[in-house]
């Protein structure tokens, strides 16, 4: 069974809804790392993905064994499987139209806050003709050149040969065989960022949200692991190219926590520093966003969708908890992206002359979270602190993924992690439904690389797996048309944090170390 097919994640129920003195720089993402969409270089022009359509390139009907990584058919699966390809289309759905109402523009698929993601050619070409227009129709949705770069200079040149790293930044061309690359990448989007390359803010803020937009949850293990794949993973092991990454999910997942973390961070900052200038970090959305402060698409959205009554776990947890986590009348804020990075830093660090990462070198982007936390609670978050401190924290974030990317996951690492995760305390983070899916994704994404690195399943395997599947029906949202539902909004009107912790129990149990 594909490693795709074995995490059996069950996504769509869980996620539809669902310091130097150079930190003080606003961060901007390298050249070959910007968000889709945006040129990798001034001056490069976008051809359009039909240009690498034709049937002796990547637009064949099946796989063409005769080239080693190439497949002949990359084209076909993206336009026929991956729903990028429709990300335009789905501008012109009911639901588009109606957010498109809500918020007072002309039209969805002619709005650049809207275009940036959904169509990034189609935002740039209104910007920059020359640039993007290409000889070739727009609408392409999320095309070749969102994610490999612009095409003009390398479209060419990459048909008849191998093009070094060097090459590819030089033509425009992004280099996405690299986890911690794909990662930036596709958060440019999946989490949002700051204006670039071109390309406005893409912020989908509680404005958004509330005209009918789905939250942004992202984890890009999870992601990873859906979309229809178009290439070959190379899964070698960073410290040793020679040797194949077994623990190439639990590096995934990793790298994407913090990969995650740092995007979150980087627009939080991008929102704070627009709400003090008064200018609106999405321009167009109307002068109702140019001062909105706090952002609450920042908070847990349970805190305040939820059904009153006057029993419920929400008012007894919250009279027991301390006050960094959350009290009566205060959303808590940050409960989807960082629930479980403290639950990553404490993991036994390697021994001498391994890739670990010091702990007490990663302190800081933690502190700089927890810090952020107390001012997001606070009644009137100072913006400019909040900016600065965010971007801080999004350099660290970003240089602890780097670090994470480079390092191997063997087994007893990869033990280390499972039980670091099921064994966190359940508290302010992780009693909230995010924070608990988070920890859900987190164990099937390392109860796959335990799999993958054993070889088979271990003699507990079966039962870890069931304690996930009751876990994830746990966390499951109601059908729509559950009785009692109200409209579309999706809360988890059954979700109670006692109802995880029992398959969590024996996960944990399940999981402890074997005494020698």
């Amino acid at each position: 069974m594909s490693t795709s097919a074995n995490r059996w994640v069950g996504w769509v129920a869980v996620a539809a809804v669902c310091a130097t003195s150079g930190l003080a720089r606003a961060w901007e993402p390298p050249p070959e790392v910007l968000a889709p969409g945006s040129p990798s270089r001034a001056g490069f022009r976008w051809l359009g993905s039909p240009s690498c359509s034709a049937q002796a390139c990547h637009g064949d009907v099946k796989p063409d064994a005769a080239v080693a990584g190439i497949w002949g058919n990359e084209h076909t699966i993206w336009i026929e499987s991956d729903r990028h390809s429709r990300a335009y289309e789905a501008l012109f759905d009911p639901l588009s139209k109606q957010i498109a109402k809500q918020l007072k523009l002309a039209a969805a698929h002619e709005a650049q806050e809207c275009l940036a993601c959904h169509s990034p050619r189609d935002a740039l070409a209104r910007v920059d003709h020359l640039a993007a227009a290409g000889p070739l129709a727009l609408g392409e949705g999320v095309g070749c050149e969102a994610c490999h770069g612009a095409a003009d200079k390398w479209l060419g040149p990459h048909s008849h040969r191998k093009l070094s790293a060097g090459d590819k930044a030089a033509m425009g061309m992004r280099g996405t065989e690299e986890v911690l690359e794909r990662a930036r990448l596709c958060a440019g989007c999946h989490v949002g960022g700051p204006a670039a390359g071109g390309l406005p803010a893409r912020d989908v803020n509680h404005e958004l949200i509330a005209a009918g937009h789905p939250p942004l949850r992202y984890e890009f293990g999870t992601f990873l692991a859906k979309i229809p794949k178009h290439w070959t993973e190379k899964r070698r092991d960073p410290a040793d190219a020679n040797k194949i990454d077994s623990g190439f999910e639990a590096r995934v997942w990793a790298v994407g926590q913090t990969v995650a973390a740092a995007a979150a961070l980087d627009l939080l900052a991008n929102r704070a520093a627009a709400a003090e200038t008064g200018t609106a970090p999405a321009a167009g959305l109307g002068s109702v966003l140019e001062k909105l402060w706090p952002e609450f698409a920042e908070y847990d959205c349970f805190a305040c969708h939820h059904d009153l009554q006057d029993k419920s776990w929400r008012r007894e947890g919250y009279a027991k908890r301390p006050p960094d986590q959350g009290t009566l009348g205060v959303p808590r804020w940050g409960t989807w992206y960082y629930p479980l990075l403290s639950s990553l830093l404490r993991t036994e660090p390697r021994g001498a002359g391994t890739a670990a990462v010091s702990p007490h070198a990663l302190l800081t982007p933690l502190d700089l979270v927890t810090e952020l936390r107390g001012l997001m609670q606070s009644p009137a978050a100072d913006r400019q602190i909040v900016a600065a401190k965010s971007r801080h924290a999004s350099l660290a974030f970003d240089a602890w993924a780097a670090e994470l990317a480079r390092q191997s996951f063997d087994r007893e690492e990869v033990e280390r992690l499972l039980r670091a995760v099921a064994n966190r305390p359940i508290d302010g983070d992780t009693d909230l439904w995010d924070g608990a899916a988070q920890l859900y994704l987190a164990l099937v994404a390392l109860r796959q690389a335990h799999l993958d690195l054993l070889g088979h399943p271990s003699p507990d395997d079966a039962a870890i797996r069931a304690g996930l599947v009751e876990l994830h029906r746990r966390l499951t949202f109601p059908p729509l048309e559950a009785p009692g539902r109200r409209g579309r909004y999706e809360s988890p009107r059954d979700f109670n944090p006692d109802k995880p912790r029992e398959p969590l129990r024996e996960i944990r149990r399940l999981l402890r170390p074997v005494a020698p």
